[in-house]
């Protein structure tokens, strides 16, 4: 038709048969019309091959599994596109049908994912997207055994502002009340001041006692359910190496010690994801035997000092344990033991 713009665009059908179909265009000027023409070839067939990505689920939580499938024809090797922030890209060069299993990213969005497979004459694609959300459902997470209710309180609210995992080596008190627990609301932040990202939340029993009490880092508050934080399910860190360890129990003895990241992951540590909620629980249980089952808090109360150390491993805190800091509160200095030189075969006690 004539009286189009002088710039558009416009979808036209494929002729039904096989044929060459010139387009010829000419636009009015001042003085003589200008013109342009091409021509397309249709051939008849329906193309070289084609790829069809099946994305499931198309809304998922953030870290939550993300199964991708896909089918093609006249294909000879596919490759990944899209995926920021999972391990889609990663993948490699792929087979002409698959199926993989990824876990969505650490951050909420909308998340492209891509796939390119090679024909003889070309290559052919398609793409799906999921939604990414920062939600999580604590609406079935049980109170512990023995545990009544718990106090809460937030982490930048007795720090100063600060956000977790920050500031390092600043012990604050609690009283855990036996019956019930702490939990602590934090929203882990990479430090801009050059702090480390990963390190330990340590907690001592402020007691001459050392009792069996319980310390988990959840997305849920008050969730202590050991085969779902620690992963794989029955892992402890020592015999069995954990993916994912975020339970602490009650092999600590008094000292309540989880390694976190929140940067890269490893194993025996709970990896966090930056800028979401977490919750520090803390419980001391209301039983007479300490256990999975419920921890035990002799007296009305349980003290507790603690907090975050940078870089922290056992061997450190063992390594103060020695030069008498029993709380772990300063840097280890070495000590210098010496033994009387009039019985150098004597055993030092």
């Amino acid at each position: 038709a004539t009286g189009r713009a002088t710039s558009d665009s416009i979808i036209l059908t494929a002729p039904a048969s096989a044929q060459t179909v010139p387009f010829n265009l000419s636009c009015v000027t001042g003085g003589t019309p200008v013109t342009d023409s091409k021509s397309i070839t249709f051939t008849g067939t329906v193309g070289p091959g084609s790829v069809d990505l099946v994305v499931s689920p198309s809304t998922v939580s953030v870290n939550a599994p993300i199964t991708l499938n896909w089918t093609s024809t006249g294909t000879t090797g596919c490759t990944p596109t899209g995926g920021s922030g999972t391990g889609w890209p990663s993948q490699g060069a792929l087979g002409t049908n698959g199926s993989r299993v990824i876990n969505a990213p650490s951050n909420p969005g909308i998340v492209p994912f891509g796939i390119t497979c090679t024909t003889s004459s070309a290559n052919v694609s398609d793409s799906e997207s999921v939604t990414v959300t920062d939600i999580t459902d604590c609406s079935s997470v049980p109170l512990p055994p023995g545990i009544s209710g718990f106090a809460n309180r937030t982490w930048s609210t007795f720090n100063g502002g600060a956000q977790f995992p920050l500031p390092y080596s600043a012990n604050e008190n609690f009283n855990v009340t036996r019956g019930q627990g702490l939990r602590i609301a934090i929203s882990p932040t990479i430090p801009t001041n050059g702090d480390s990202p990963n390190g330990a939340v340590t907690y001592n029993e402020n007691s001459i006692v050392g009792r069996a009490g319980f310390m988990t880092i959840s997305r849920c508050p008050g969730d202590f359910r050991l085969n779902v934080l620690n992963t794989p399910a029955g892992c402890d860190g020592v015999f069995v190496p954990c993916t994912n360890k975020c339970h602490s129990g009650s092999e600590a003895m008094g000292l309540l010690s989880l390694n976190f990241r929140l940067q890269g992951t490893n194993t025996n540590a709970c990896n966090m994801t930056a800028g979401a909620q977490y919750y520090v629980n803390i419980h001391f249980g209301g039983t007479s035997t300490p256990g999975p089952g419920g921890a035990f808090c002799a007296g009305a109360q349980c003290a507790i000092i603690g907090g975050t150390q940078e870089l922290f491993n056992r061997e450190a805190v063992a390594i103060k344990w020695l030069g008498g800091d029993m709380l772990g509160l300063s840097d280890p200095e070495p000590r210098v033991i010496s033994y009387p030189v009039t019985a150098p075969n004597a055993l030092p006690e």
